[in-house]
């Protein structure tokens, strides 16, 4: 599953998603769920972000402690790298142009 916060910023976006009613209606009902689905995108925003963080500072003291973390997340990273780009050299999924 995609990012859920992306998701329903695309939602918003989208004029089409408001319920088909008289024009003059209809633009008031689009604007207020346009409104509506941004806050929540900022909320799911703002708590994801949150976590992150909380997250990052409780591991961050356990790295500085550890003696070998810089070594260990250099060669991590680069492993992930690599590996990445493999699956990607490896996928049958090729893009098409639109």
């Amino acid at each position: 599953m995609r990012f859920p916060r992306t998701i329903v910023w695309k939602r918003s976006s989208n004029s089409h998603f408001g319920v088909n009613l008289a024009l003059h209606a209809r633009s008031c009902i689009v604007a207020s769920q346009s409104i509506m689905l941004g806050a929540i995108f900022v909320a799911i925003a703002a708590f994801t972000d949150s976590i992150y963080a909380y997250a990052a500072s409780r591991i961050a003291p356990l790295f500085a402690r550890a003696k070998n973390a810089s070594a260990v997340g250099r060669y991590l990273s680069g492993l992930t790298y690599i590996g990445m780009g493999v699956l990607a050299a490896l996928s049958s999924q090729r893009a098409t142009k639109n």
